[in-house]
């Protein structure tokens, strides 16, 4: 058997859920879900069924083409769930406003893993023919962590995670990518760290040069603030101040979809039943040593189908372009920036 051990580190609050959707759970197939997720964003094919297939053949899937996954996936933590909102404060109008969803109606009594929580993942194989799919999950892991999150509100910097210690003594994924970040005093250094192992990440799962079809990471935009925050919290409250006030005075209703659906007074109209479709812009909190950097990703691919349309106060529109999703990230002051 050949083992990837990954111990990882919990930087923003994460709300992740056992099948209840209520208990605070740190579950296997919610982890796998979201690799699988970022698997496809770097693999960027524009042949649906081909990457179904592929995906399939690493991850597992339904039907007699695919069966069990040759990757299996296992949680190990001792982890204690908080109940205590302690972010839901006035004086962060910018965190509130990214996490605004946590405090509605009943997702008040929803426990969550509060920052500094520890747990270990294991990705294993015990096919030496499969070492190739573990170290393709284990690259879709590292973009997981580092260019997404884990659980609800992932998108606006809830579930942000690190790794502090890796074991790989068959070497399947530790020579090709680090997933430690050190030596890392600025933004241009952690743009250059991520950078660096993305590439070798999208190498390895083999990326085939970008689709429109659904949300990837070929040409995408990645911005880094250069001003480091000395917690998480003044991190996501100022990048969440920029982007409640872009949204409140800088950008028109019909425009906003390409920034995530629902949306209050939006409705979606197309012949597809689609009610919503997930934000495109990923919010992210890192910490290395004991600073906090904040940055911005923004994938590629179409919102909706193109023949679809919204109604915004009782006017039909089509579907806008990414053009507010760069408005809003030319806006930013004192950034790096990369295109992925």
């Amino acid at each position: 058997m050949k083992n990837i051990i990954i111990n990882l580190k919990v930087i923003t609050p994460l709300f992740l859920h056992g099948a209840d959707g209520r208990t605070p759970e740190i579950r296997p197939a919610s982890i796998k879900g979201i690799i699988r997720y970022w698997w496809r964003a770097a693999r960027s094919e524009n042949d649906i069924d081909n990457l179904r297939k592929i995906e399939s053949s690493i991850f597992g899937g339904a039907g007699e083409d695919y069966g069990r996954s040759p990757v299996t996936l296992r949680v190990s933590s001792n982890a204690r769930p908080s109940y205590n909102h302690y972010f839901d404060d006035y004086r962060n109008p910018g965190l509130r406003y990214l996490f605004y969803s946590l405090f509605l109606g009943n997702n008040r009594a929803c426990g969550y893993f509060d920052a500094d929580t520890d747990f270990k993942l294991r990705l294993s194989t015990v096919d030496a023919r499969s070492s190739d799919k573990l170290r393709q999950a284990a690259s879709a892991l590292w973009l997981a962590v580092y260019f997404g999150g884990f659980g609800m509100r992932s998108r606006r910097g809830a579930g942000n995670l690190s790794v502090y210690s890796i074991e790989d003594e068959s070497k399947i994924i530790i020579n090709d990518i680090d997933f430690i970040p050190k030596n890392i005093n600025n933004a241009t250094d952690l743009q250059d760290w991520l950078l660096r192992n993305y590439k070798s990440a999208s190498s390895i799962i083999s990326d085939c040069g970008g689709t429109m079809k659904y949300s990837n990471l070929h040409g995408a935009r990645l911005i880094i603030i250069e001003s480091a925050k000395s917690s998480w919290n003044e991190c996501l409250n100022y990048i969440g101040k920029m982007y409640m006030d872009f949204r409140r005075y800088e950008s028109k209703l019909s425009q906003r979809a390409p920034m995530g659906l629902p949306i209050k007074g939006v409705r979606i109209i197309s012949r597809d039943s689609y009610n919503r479709s997930a934000s495109r812009l990923f919010l992210k909190v890192l910490k290395i040593n004991d600073l906090y950097f904040s940055y911005i990703l923004s994938l590629k691919g179409e919102i909706l189908p193109r023949n679809s349309k919204i109604e915004a106060k009782g006017k039909e529109f089509s579907i806008p372009d990414d053009s507010i999703i760069d408005r809003f990230i030319d806006s930013i002051p004192e950034k790096v920036e990369v295109k992925l």
